[in-house]
């Protein structure tokens, strides 16, 4: 998820510390890579469809609960999960040709970006959704398989504004669809897979929300003796309306793995900012998710690719744009 997120997340950061799925509409292809815009049908088929992070597996009955705006008390999972899908099937809109011609525009700027840096980059389709916002809210974008949702409103705006936002979607769609890539990304800010089947609390599963862009936490980073994740979860136990927003629920905090894969609901004590930067930089502080440090930083190695500019980033900053780039420069195939 980005664009509120971001903005949300970097305040607060600071303050803890901190199937190519189907064959939809054709639209205009370059650098290798196919964008197909779905239509109403294939829409529904998509934002229902599980993919390989497996989101509708991990997704909580309060965080269904929340985006559906629904009071207690809650069935079961089961039948939670089925009210979910459809109301998801809900929040896609048809695409109008107004629409289409947006994203041409913006996708033959992004074609460009990639394929400056390495053609062999861009995934040999993806899929474009639009979106109601009834369920994460206004700007926010998200990726599921190789789709990305496109909120409706962001058509009326400046497609220029977007394409870095589309760089950022689609690193997590090369991410999360090749493995290798992810794991060479994710160790050069000091992610690690940590190879345990994790146990969590349940009084902290229950209110985990489910981040569709970072489903899994298989990474961990050790820092300052202890082994931990970053984990987003809700204030609350269950929808409350006087809450307008998907993310005023929202809070994130590290958590530290036992050896036997335990992790409590007390978050890690960490204290000061100096450590984690040290591993992760200070390129983003949109920190919730592995990937979505690593999102950010791919569009920052297509800018800077371009423009030969490096002088927005510190020491620490630059080297990790360097070295990504290097490693996305070095990227034979993605899946």
């Amino acid at each position: 998820m980005i664009r509120k997120t971001l903005a949300y997340l970097a305040i607060l950061t600071l303050i803890i510390l901190f199937l190519p799925t189907c064959k939809a509409g054709k639209s205009a292809a370059a650098a290798e890579m196919v964008v197909q815009y779905a239509d109403s049908i294939q829409a529904i088929a998509l934002i229902q469809e599980n993919d390989r992070d497996g989101f509708f597996d991990l997704i909580q009955v309060t965080d269904m609960a929340i985006q559906m705006h629904a009071l207690p008390p809650y069935p079961d999972r089961a039948v939670m999960l089925e009210k979910y899908k459809a109301f998801l099937a809900g929040q896609v809109k048809p695409m109008e040709p107004k629409d289409k011609i947006w994203l041409d525009s913006t996708f033959l700027l992004v074609k460009k970006g990639i394929k400056d840096l390495n053609p062999k980059l861009a995934p040999p389709a993806i899929n474009i959704v639009k979106i109601r916002t009834d369920h994460y809210g206004e700007g926010t974008f998200y990726t599921r398989g190789y789709t990305i949702f496109i909120p409706d409103h962001i058509f009326n705006e400046n497609f220029k504004e977007h394409v870095n936002v589309m760089y950022h979607e689609l690193w997590h769609i090369i991410s999360r669809n090749n493995k290798d890539i992810k794991t060479k990304a994710y160790q050069l800010i000091g992610f690690e897979p940590h190879g345990k089947s994790l146990k969590i609390a349940d009084s902290l599963q229950q209110i985990i929300l489910t981040n569709p862009d970072g489903c899994v936490n298989d990474y961990a980073l050790n820092l300052k003796g202890e082994t931990i994740i970053p984990i987003i979860h809700s204030k609350y136990k269950a929808y409350n309306p006087m809450l307008k927003e998907f993310f005023e629920y929202l809070s994130f905090d590290f958590f530290p793995i036992d050896e036997q894969g335990r992790v409590g609901n007390v978050p890690a004590k960490l204290g000061s900012m100096e450590g984690l930067y040290d591993k992760i930089k200070d390129n983003t502080q949109y920190i919730i998710h592995p990937d979505e440090i690593m999102a950010d930083n791919f569009r920052m190695c297509i800018n800077s690719n371009q423009s030969g500019d490096y002088s927005m980033y510190s020491t620490g900053g630059k080297q990790l744009i360097q070295d990504f780039t290097q490693l996305l420069k070095e990227v034979k195939k993605v899946d």
